[in-house]
């Protein structure tokens, strides 16, 4: 049994999934091997995305590619999104960009779409400024955050205004706090206070502001 295999052994429900709209010549396996990981949970295809992505290997591209275009997810296509630059010798890697390119595909994926062209030099580094300081904050964070490395990442990567949002879902907030307790070193470690919470539906929105 190979690593792949290995991996989505557990899980082999039937999904329906229409492998024209993918755009890839998948084989059998590679379809079947789409088939398992779709139907893990969203934690688990978490974990998967971010092992495969961070290797780079060539044989995984078409599960990153999946799942950055079709993923039910949002926070794991932005997952695959911010690896793809990893997979940027693939030769569909280009079939992968432009789809992306397409009306309301790459948008939605903003603001690690514009990283992920600046990463493979396709914009360039005014451009890339441009664009992220024209997207909203809402645009930038608004799917709730699910997962504990992803909120750190985020963290890391967009908290530079005076004052910045947290989009936290609900299934993130454990009854002890020792997730949010985690996400908040980082949020003071880059300088920033907590200013309450408006509790939304399924989420929580922490707003903050920088000492």
């Amino acid at each position: 049994m190979g690593f792949f295999d290995k991996i989505f052994s557990k899980k082999n429900k039937a999904l329906k999934i229409d492998f024209a709209d993918v755009g890839l010549n998948l084989t059998d396996s590679g379809k079947e091997s789409i088939r398992k990981f779709a139907n893990r949970n969203d934690k688990e295809r978490m974990g998967d995305i971010m092992m495969l992505g961070d290797k780079g290997d060539p044989n995984f591209f078409y599960l990153i590619y999946y799942a950055v275009l079709f993923d039910s997810d949002k926070n794991v296509r932005f997952a695959a999104l911010k690896r793809l630059h990893n997979f940027k010798d693939n030769p569909n890697f280009e079939i992968l960009i432009k789809k992306l390119g397409e009306p309301n595909v790459g948008e939605e994926l903003e603001p690690y779409y514009s990283m992920m062209l600046s990463r493979i030099d396709k914009i360039s580094g005014t451009e890339f400024k441009d664009r992220i300081n024209g997207t909203s904050e809402q645009k930038i964070n608004r799917t709730p955050l699910k997962n504990l490395d992803e909120a750190r990442k985020f963290v890391q990567d967009n908290f530079e205004n005076s004052e910045e949002t947290l989009w936290i879902s609900d299934e993130l907030n454990d009854p002890v706090g020792m997730n949010m307790a985690i996400i908040a070193v980082g949020i003071l470690k880059a300088g920033y206070m907590p200013d309450g919470f408006d509790q939304k539906n399924g989420y929580r929105i922490y707003k903050y502001k920088k000492q």
